[in-house]
């Protein structure tokens, strides 16, 4: 059993940022997903998500010793959190299909918690006066659908900080057979929520390019939100990259405003 924080996103679409505090050692695989298990919103019912982002301390040292080396660059080549997005390197281009992310299925064992544990956490939520781990967590983000989703997301929502915190149960990581490391050149296309499965490929391929240890010398990435205002959905994981230095020697962003016309 582990904790979850969720948070309600703005820029339309109803999603919900969610942070899992991991109270063992995991190595984050970019592209994979884990199963969820909230048993006071969903009872016995387990969902997928993609995992987006990992801040496991191990997986950060090397990022962490990139990123002091940044002080010593101009500030301008670093990306300010306060931006706009018309500010930052994501720029326009013209409008293509907006795509949606395609799940990935794998055979796994029936792994379900105990009805002693589902009692345990039945129709109880989790202090948030803990204070929150600044390392070692997963975060997911999910698309306000139906079921559990929605459920999260009107919660989450009504609250004044529109944050809430929940325990319950990860399974994972599942996923991510396919890499993408003995490629030139990798396009990344997304469309919405469908950033989670690609945002995690970015950071690696950048990293490795960095150290020298990577095939890959070009990495673009397409994101086709409705809303720019869905960018503050992975700002903050963008801002890491950025404050990478020589990011954009391989990593070439790009965000695509993709608006629905009515018939």
């Amino acid at each position: 059993m582990t904790r979850f924080r969720v948070t309600a996103l703005p820029g339309g679409g109803g999603a919900c940022r969610v942070d899992i505090e991991l109270t063992r050692p995991w190595k984050y695989t970019p592209g994979s997903h884990a199963y969820v298990y909230l048993p006071w919103v969903s009872m016995w019912h387990s969902h997928p998500f993609s995992i987006a982002w990992s801040n496991n301390p191990n997986q950060r040292a090397a990022w962490d010793e990139d990123r002091d080396s940044a002080e010593r660059r101009d500030s301008s080549d670093s990306a300010d959190s306060n931006d706009t997005v018309s500010q930052n390197p994501m720029g326009d281009m013209a409008d293509i299909e907006k795509m949606t992310s395609t799940a990935i299925f794998v055979d796994r064992a029936s792994v379900a918690p105990s009805a002693q544990a589902l009692h345990s956490t039945h129709m109880q939520g989790c202090s948030d006066d803990i204070p929150w781990p600044e390392k070692n967590t997963i975060s997911m983000v999910m698309s306000k659908r139906a079921g559990m989703t929605k459920t999260l997301w009107n919660m989450a929502n009504r609250t004044a900080s529109k944050t809430l915190y929940f325990r319950g149960f990860l399974e994972g990581e599942y996923g991510a057979q396919h890499g993408l490391y003995s490629y030139g050149m990798v396009v990344l296309v997304a469309g919405g929520v469908g950033i989670t499965h690609c945002i995690g490929w970015a950071r690696e391929l950048l990293h490795l390019y960095k150290k020298g240890r990577g095939a890959a010398r070009r990495a673009v990435l397409i994101w086709a939100v409705p809303d720019k205002d869905q960018y503050d959905w992975c700002r903050e994981w963008f801002d890491e990259i950025f404050a990478v230095p020589g990011w954009e020697e391989v990593c070439l962003p790009r965000l695509e405003s993709v608006v629905k016309q009515s018939c």
